[in-house]
């Protein structure tokens, strides 16, 4: 499959072009690559900047048979014919709003006879007498073959009423910086940007029911929170956390993770690297495991007001971990480089930032 890949980061753009295109697009990719996650995002920032009333239904193609689409047969008496009654799964104006995604989930899960079912909703907007509302837009998600879940092949003429096929593809950065907002353990953040191939270990090979997505990870830093507050020990050291770690997001990552926890004992306070930049612990370039989680939780707790802080003991980092920690901070933080220590860094790094 020859599709060309998106960031999580540069996805939003695309959607957003997509939505006015007005043509259905299909978004593919592997097991919690945050397909779905980045579709529901789109629709809560329409809910947000245009209409609270942007509609949404999640309709998931592999539950459906063929009859389902086009809905019952019914005869008319008067009439003397038979006439299709449509199911309500589809969008209606009243009861869902005049504009929405109506995405249609595991479509290449379906069987080919389903799948080709929606040929005319994906091409004339409509089955038989249901037509779709004119600000509603059909999208549709599914893994690929080598992604291991239950696919089928999507026929060619239904692949060709998508406008877009577009595989995501996320970064460990896409993952930090969701993680930041969603509350992920400043560990696993950490983890990721010292081992970032960890971030998906799925091998289709491989029999194994566990191993590393995104989704796994965020479960593990759930099983984090929990186990230090609920657990007998209450400790992450605990030989049995280990164990909870390897069946969350596999035996590699796992073990590999539970041995960094010892190495982030090592972190400073981050606050006091803050509060005296200038007299604070700095780590060398061979500590990664140290310095990928000053660079996350420095980002965690960078704002405007601490900006000339930050970039001063950022300036006494290793390069390349300094560089990492400002270019993620001027990205999501308004007016993070408006200081005077930003063009003393700038002068600095200005050969890496090229």
């Amino acid at each position: 499959m020859t599709i060309q890949s998106v960031s999580l980061k540069e996805l939003p753009s695309i959607l957003s072009i997509m939505y006015r295109v007005n043509k259905p697009i299909f978004l593919w990719g592997k097991s919690g690559a945050a397909k779905s996650t980045s579709v529901h995002y789109f629709v809560n920032r329409m809910r947000e900047g245009y209409d609270e009333n942007f509609g949404f239904i999640d309709l998931r193609a592999s539950q459906l048979d063929p009859v389902d689409t086009r809905g019952l047969p019914s005869v008319n008496k008067e009439k003397g014919i038979a006439q299709w009654l449509p199911f309500d799964v589809f969008p209606e104006v009243e009861r869902d709003g005049e504009a929405g995604i109506l995405l249609l989930e595991e479509f290449n899960s379906a069987a080919p006879t389903v799948q080709t079912s929606f040929y005319e909703l994906l091409f004339d907007r409509r089955i038989g007498k249901y037509e779709l509302p004119k600000g509603w837009r059909v999208w549709a998600c599914g893994n690929r073959d080598e992604d291991g879940g239950v696919t089928f092949q999507v026929p060619s003429p239904n692949a060709n009423r998508f406008a877009q096929h577009i595989l995501v593809e996320p970064t460990v950065e896409d993952y930090i910086n969701n993680a930041q907002k969603t509350g992920i353990r400043l560990e696993i953040m950490a983890f990721l940007r010292w081992r970032p191939e960890l971030l998906f270990t799925y091998n289709p090979t491989s029999p194994v029911l566990t191993f590393a997505t995104m989704r796994s990870w965020d479960n593990l830093s759930n099983i984090c929170d929990v186990w230090e507050e609920y657990s007998e020990t209450q400790s992450l050291d605990d030989p049995m956390f280990l164990t909870c770690a390897q069946n969350c997001v596999g035996e590699g990552a796992g073990t590999e993770f539970f041995g960094f926890l010892d190495y982030y004992k090592k972190l400073p306070d981050l606050d006091g690297l803050i509060q005296d930049p200038e007299n604070g612990v700095v780590f060398p370039a061979s500590d990664a495991h140290i310095n990928w989680a000053i660079v996350c939780g420095l980002y965690q707790k960078a704002d405007a007001k601490n900006a000339g802080q930050i970039l001063k003991y950022s300036m006494r980092m290793p390069p390349e971990f300094a560089t990492v920690l400002i270019r993620d901070c001027i990205q999501d933080i308004d007016g993070f480089q408006h200081c005077p220590e930003f063009s003393d860094w700038s002068m600095k790094f200005q050969d890496l930032l090229l």
